[in-house]
């Protein structure tokens, strides 16, 4: 509703973000009318989610130089945009720092009522979908059939879990995608390039760093899916990084392996590994509240987008790993597990002898060995791998 300062308004009908609205101008004097119409149809004012947004200019950032780089941002963007336009109705030049926040918040509290249904006195279930109706609004979802989207239809709740992990790993999609914009408005005039206005620093790698990923996949893996590697550095998680590991007594690094699907990876290369929902405490996964990584790259494999990934059920013969620099310092080490672990954060695993890290030895409970660090500075990416099948 816009008031058009000559004693009419104009209306127009439709869905936030698409290109297409019908528009109706009436008097003034039913501004109030049709404001009270609409709040009774259950539409909700969310006016203050919303704010004009500036136009990007075509030439206002630089050219990335090295037409290798250029092409994996490309192609990452691309992976995060197609996501974006699968799931959502708006796209992210719609969307504002404002309605991420109030969508984190939405599935932060989801997160909390999922946790109750643990407890066999407690069925959450209509307040969660309650919430994930509110979600969806928010930032307005693509669905053909809401009620899939819902949880009443699913039989436990680990599936629940798996819902709700969906919904935060499509909204940190989302989120990548909305700060590339707000970073290309912020720097369209200083004429430097995408990667220089989000931190990020990606070059090829050399000839060393090959042999060291070929060490660290072994050679069967090397030979049968390596394509390409890139050294990445984010100025902030590495800084971040640094100062952890400066202040600590113990300080003890691993090179480690983390699997994640296509269209997550923008996001993480920006954003960093984040703990997420941000007011979890127990989240379902068999160590807790944690960052987790492999020694062994056929696991993280498994949450990649490659075709036959265990876990992702990837459908793509692309994929990309990435080689994480992981703080372990003074490491709780496990041979099987235990259900306290379900609930293990920081501070927990502090309480159990000041332990900075859990690893999780392959044999007994799992296939593979896993690492878990409960602090998102305890980890910073070094490397990216591209991996064909």
């Amino acid at each position: 509703m816009t008031d058009n300062e000559d004693g009419t308004f104009t209306v127009e009908y439709g869905r936030i973000g698409e290109n297409y609205a019908d528009t109706y101008t009436y008097p003034i004097q039913e501004w109030s009318k049709k404001y009270k119409e609409k709040l009774r149809k259950g539409y909700k004012d969310v006016t203050y989610m919303y704010e004009q947004q500036n136009a990007v200019k075509d030439d206002g950032l630089a050219p990335i130089e090295q037409p290798g780089i250029a092409l994996l941002v490309q192609e990452l963007q691309q992976f995060a945009q197609q996501s974006v336009t699968e799931n959502y109705t708006i796209n992210a030049q719609n969307v504002t720092l404002t309605q991420l926040d109030e969508a984190q918040l939405l599935v932060d509290e989801i997160s909390r009522l999922v946790e109750l249904m643990d407890h066999k006195m407690l069925n959450p279930r209509r307040e969660i979908d309650d919430l994930l109706l509110k979600l969806f609004t928010v930032i307005p979802r693509k669905m053909d059939v809401v009620e899939e989207y819902l949880t009443e239809h699913l039989d436990d709740s680990q599936s629940v879990k798996q819902r709700v992990a969906e919904e935060q790993a499509t909204l940190d999609v989302m989120r990548g995608e909305v700060l590339t914009y707000q970073h290309t408005i912020e720097h369209q005039d200083q004429h430097i390039t995408l990667l220089d206005a989000m931190g990020i620093k990606i070059e090829t790698a050399e000839l060393s760093d090959i042999l060291a990923i070929r060490q660290l996949m072994g050679n069967k893996y090397f030979e049968d899916y390596f394509q390409k590697a890139y050294k990445v550095t984010n100025l902030k998680t590495q800084a971040n990084f640094d100062n952890k590991v400066e202040d600590t007594r113990n300080r003890r690094t691993k090179l480690l392996w983390h699997g994640s699907r296509n269209e997550n990876w923008w996001s993480i290369l920006k954003t960093g590994l984040v703990l997420r929902p941000s007011n979890a405490v127990i989240t379902g996964k068999m160590f807790g509240y944690g960052l987790y990584f492999a020694d062994k790259v056929k696991k993280s494999m498994g949450y990649s987008s490659l075709y036959g990934s265990f876990w992702t059920s990837g459908e793509s013969n692309k994929a990309y790993l990435a080689i994480y620099e992981v703080h372990l310092g003074n490491c709780l080490r496990r041979r099987s597990h235990e259900y306290w672990m379900y609930e293990l954060t920081e501070d927990l695993l502090k309480e159990k002898g000041n332990y900075d890290s859990l690893f999780a030895r392959g044999g007994a409970d799992l296939l593979n060995n896993e690492y878990i660090v409960y602090n998102e500075a305890q980890c910073t990416v070094k490397y990216l791998v591209e991996i064909h099948s």
